[in-house]
């Protein structure tokens, strides 16, 4: 193990399956539910991505106004404009495709464009390719983390909060397909954080056998450790201001949760993380 708490995945992988399967022999865990975006794979890029790709299609067409934009770079209309309304739409963003697009919208409303000009159809266009040909980048380690875990023997699920079509999509550009025993796409229409125990019991999985990976705090971790299961909260970039409260709230006030809840800076970590614990 380095300095960082990470492992060497490469070097020693029948030990470090055997240290595996003796930490989840005494923690009683049988299956391993994986998030997908921004735990295995970078999908906030693409967003971020297609965001500043639509405002510079918005903000430098010849029919712009430029309302209170002036010499505005695209970064700042990007993160004072479009990520404003983005977040006022709704807090799960990018689920739904139709977010990305009504955020455009009202972007170009802001900038003075009107709705099904040439540059609003372009940008609109621009961020549909989130969900069709943009590439997620998977995380350095992530496919052997999850290699690693898959040789243990567990049952290892895929639990997203996204499309079906769009997963598959996503799982066949990232070489992801064959990695998980079932793949489980929670409705879009409502947040996933509460979507959790249906689905646990749906899939007649008991709580206290799982083990629960994922970015979101708020919509992962929180409420399947409240059911009994066990979690580990990859970071992988900044936290959200609202995972990080939540977090430290859990661990002062809820010891007892928090003692099932360990954290991952990154993916990467996420073997050496539970061998340490």
């Amino acid at each position: 193990m380095t300095k960082t708490g990470s492992v060497k995945l490469k070097e020693n992988s029948s030990e470090i399956v055997r240290g595996l399967k003796k930490k989840f022999a005494q923690w009683g865990i049988t299956t391993v539910c994986w998030d997908f975006d921004d735990t295995l794979i970078d999908t906030a890029n693409l967003f971020n991505q297609a965001m500043i790709d639509a405002g510079k299609i918005l903000l430098f067409s010849n029919s712009a106004k430029g309302v209170n934009i002036k010499p505005r770079r695209v970064k700042n209309l990007k993160e004072e404009v479009m990520e404003d309304i983005l977040w006022q739409l709704r807090s799960d963003f990018g689920v739904k495709p139709s977010i990305m697009e009504m955020t455009i919208l009202l972007t170009a409303k802001q900038l003075g464009l009107k709705s099904g000009s040439p540059q609003v159809d372009q940008a609109v266009e621009r961020v549909k390719q989130i969900y069709k040909r943009d590439v997620p980048t998977i995380f350095a380690e992530a496919v052997e983390s999850l290699d690693l875990l898959n040789r243990t023997g567990i049952r290892s699920i895929l639990i997203t909060h996204a499309e079906e079509e769009w997963t598959l999509i996503k799982r066949l550009k990232t070489g992801l397909i064959g990695k998980f025993e079932r793949i489980i796409c929670f409705s879009i229409d409502y947040p996933k954080s509460i979507q959790w125990e249906k689905h646990i019991k749906n899939l007649k999985l008991e709580p206290q056998r799982l083990l629960i990976i994922g970015d979101n705090f708020a919509a992962d971790i929180q409420p399947t450790v409240k059911l009994g299961a066990r979690a580990i909260w990859v970071i992988n970039k900044r936290p959200r201001v609202c995972d990080s409260v939540s977090h430290q709230a859990v661990m002062s006030k809820e010891p007892v949760l928090g003692e099932r809840i360990l954290k991952a800076k990154r993916i990467e970590n996420l073997v050496g993380v539970i061998l340490k614990a």
